[in-house]
């Protein structure tokens, strides 16, 4: 700026020469050391700045300051005579800011004219000077902010629990490598086994360290390019450059993700911690967009879930195309509409007596390439509401129509009940219970025949949410509520008392060595208490050996279904029989 700032001066006006020095640590005073000027003609200028600091007080002179702004003084430079004008510059707050010192020849000097031009340029380079002050102090605030938006930036990306990036970011990262990626990639879903369940059992606080422990383990298993998040929950997202062709190394990657889970989790001092499944799908020869490649690591997931978890897998056409929910969804509603899925009917049976008491319905999809499959072997099309609620439609209107049919209101004696398993998406429609209200009374059945099963996942929810009043509608009407599957997961205990339930059928995992092993007996003791306690009728499911029945029996569980008494059957061979202990209580067997 001096430079700049020197040549517009001298190209104006007839001054000889313009001294320029700029220096915010100038204060013109006794003892203020002189500033430093960077022009050319040294030994001139500097004799011109040193007389100019002499002439406004202050500098190597050592005097007080004056109080005028500017001074004019004749002087000898090199020989030659000239008048100096010397001003000291001054910022918007008073506060000195350098000196500019302008020198004339005697002949062209007017001291009215020259003084008030040299004041005027002062003026205007105060006026530079404070424009450029302004200028830097935005720049700082400018770089400053800068700093700020991409740190608040970064956070919007990072998941504030593992500091991984998120489920937004993540997803909008690898789109961005894949609009520009030139080899082979790999993106994977990881979920972390039985999550919940854990939860429930250690608290959330645990939890919270077992995902981060997770997160780590992830982290270390993987290159330092790859690309990893957290989608929500306990699922993890990550993507990955992978060789060209062959599988083995993105095969490698995966089992050394498992085993580093494993090891960090293992210092946590809790068992059965560090299982996760995994699903793996690769662009770009399955897919090329981001979507779709999710489509399929999910459905490669699911592939694994099935395998029992605990494992991973990469997605296979031939072999996963099952698991696809997008792929499945058309097939099994199309299914529905063809008569292709059906209900199945298994008896449950007091244990005292031999007598059936009840049946339960059950899904089948009889598909055309895969055989007979139960719900478990479609779960993923589950996942969606149209396709979960269309099921329970056609299970519910083609169960109640064998059961009216096998059944009739005029039967003696008093009838069977009729178990309906239900999903949360049915619980939350405000108008399940009102549809289903329609289907039985079009068909003459009573609500005291209806057993509605529900899942432990299902009472989980919030406490007079929608699903507990739907609950609590089908209750009132004269419906049972059972829950399935109960002692699988850990919540249910703190909601046996908040929740519309009547009944518990224990799961079939305690049933199996009941009989054997003295540990899944004591549970399957403490359960029976339990329901004595509050007043809960007791199924055990999976009953298949008659030691199991005496070992139940001795425990005071009056009701079973399992293989021993009947395989799910279809509804044309499904009869109504009642008969004693040990003899078969289905007309056809």
């Amino acid at each position: 700026m001096q430079k700049t700032v020197r040549d517009a001066v001298l190209a104006g006006v007839d001054a000889r020469d313009c001294v320029l020095v700029l220096d915010t640590s100038l204060r013109l005073g006794p003892g203020t050391a002189a500033p430093t000027q960077t022009d050319a003609q040294q030994g001139r200028h500097d004799l011109i700045l040193q007389t100019a600091l002499s002439l406004l007080g202050g500098g190597r002179a050592g005097l007080e300051p004056r109080a005028e702004r500017s001074a004019v003084q004749r002087l000898s430079v090199d020989g030659e005579d000239v008048v100096l004008f010397a001003m000291s510059l001054h910022d918007e707050d008073a506060q000195d800011l350098g000196v500019l010192g302008l020198t004339f020849a005697p002949g062209d000097w007017d001291d009215s004219r020259q003084v008030r031009l040299g004041t005027m340029i002062g003026a205007l380079v105060e006026n530079l000077l404070s424009a450029g002050t302004r200028r830097v102090a935005l720049e700082v605030d400018y770089v400053a902010m800068n700093r700020q938006a991409s740190r608040l930036h970064r956070l919007a990306e990072i998941d504030p629990l593992t500091k991984l990036e998120n489920s937004t970011s993540f997803r909008d990262k690898v789109q961005q490598v894949l609009a520009h990626a030139t080899g082979s990639a790999a993106l994977i879903i990881l979920d972390i086994d039985h999550f919940k369940s854990i939860n429930d059992l250690y608290g959330h606080r645990f939890g919270d360290a077992y995902l981060q422990a997770i997160a780590q383990s992830i982290l270390s298993a993987f290159p330092e390019t790859a690309i990893i998040g957290r989608l929500g929950g306990d699922e993890f997202g990550i993507f990955v450059s992978v060789p060209t062709k062959g599988t083995s190394y993105l095969e490698s990657l995966l089992s050394r993700c498992r085993s580093a889970v494993q090891r960090t989790t293992a210092f946590l001092g809790k068992p059965d911690l560090g299982r996760v499944s995994m699903g793996a799908a690769t662009f770009p020869e399955q897919a090329e967009d981001f979507d779709t490649l999710f489509e399929l690591a999910d459905t490669a997931l699911y592939a694994a879930k099935d395998l029992g978890r605990s494992t991973h897998r990469i997605f296979t056409p031939e072999k996963h195309d099952m698991f696809n929910a997008r792929a499945m969804g058309p097939l099994f509603l199309r299914a529905v509409r063809h008569g292709q899925v059906q209900p199945y009917f298994q008896p449950i049976v007091d244990l005292d007596t031999g007598a059936c008491v009840g049946y339960e319905a059950l899904a089948r999809w009889n598909e055309r390439k895969r055989g007979l499959l139960r719900p478990q072997a479609f779960a993923p099309v589950l996942k969606d509401h149209t396709c979960a609620e269309t099921l329970t439609r056609c299970i519910v209107q083609r169960a109640l129509d064998w059961y009216t049919a096998t059944f009739p209101a005029s039967t003696p004696g008093d009838r069977p009940t009729l178990a309906l398993n239900v999903t949360s998406f049915d619980l939350m429609n405000p108008e399940f219970v009102f549809e289903l209200q329609a289907h039985m009374a079009d068909r003459n059945v009573d609500w005291n025949s209806i057993v509605i099963e529900v899942t432990e996942g299902v009472v989980l929810g919030e406490r007079k949410g929608q699903a507990y009043r739907s609950l609590g509608e089908l209750r009132m009407r004269g419906a049972k509520v059972a829950l399935d599957d109960f002692g699988t997961g850990y919540g249910g205990l703190r909601h046996l008392s908040d929740w519309p339930i009547d009944l518990l059928k224990i799961d079939q995992s305690f049933v199996r060595d009941v009989h054997l092993n003295p540990r899944n007996a004591a549970i399957v003791d403490a359960m029976l208490t339990i329901a004595d306690q509050f007043g809960f009728d007791v199924i055990a499911e999976g009953v298949e050996l008659p030691a199991q029945v005496e070992k139940l029996r001795a425990s005071g569980c009056r009701k079973g279904q399992g293989y021993l008494f009947s395989e799910p059957m279809s509804a044309q061979h499904a009869r109504r029989t009642f008969g004693p202990f040990g003899q078969a209580v289905l007309d056809g067997q």
